[in-house]
């Protein structure tokens, strides 16, 4: 499992973007860093890639995290923050 600390210091649309290698259906959550809550969960956007679209009001520490399951291979992640 990866976990990738994200900073929210502004309020506004967050968009993350998974991109897994083929036969790749790693998990994607996104939790409170404090609290260890469930926020948002990747949904599939194509056969290879999951995202999470959401807006942020309050929250100033995240963190991402990706569970390998499936494929190994690379994966990447594009984020647009406030």
């Amino acid at each position: 499992m990866w976990s990738i600390p994200i900073a929210t210091p502004l309020d506004g649309d967050l968009a993350i973007s998974i991109s897994l290698p083929k036969g790749g259906i790693q998990d994607v959550t996104l939790v409170d860093a404090t609290s260890k809550a469930r926020i948002a969960t990747g949904l599939w956007a194509s056969t290879t890639t999951k995202r999470i679209a959401m807006q942020v009001c309050g929250a100033r520490s995240l963190v991402l995290k990706v569970t390998q399951r499936g494929a190994y291979g690379r994966v990447v992640v594009s984020l647009a923050k406030p």
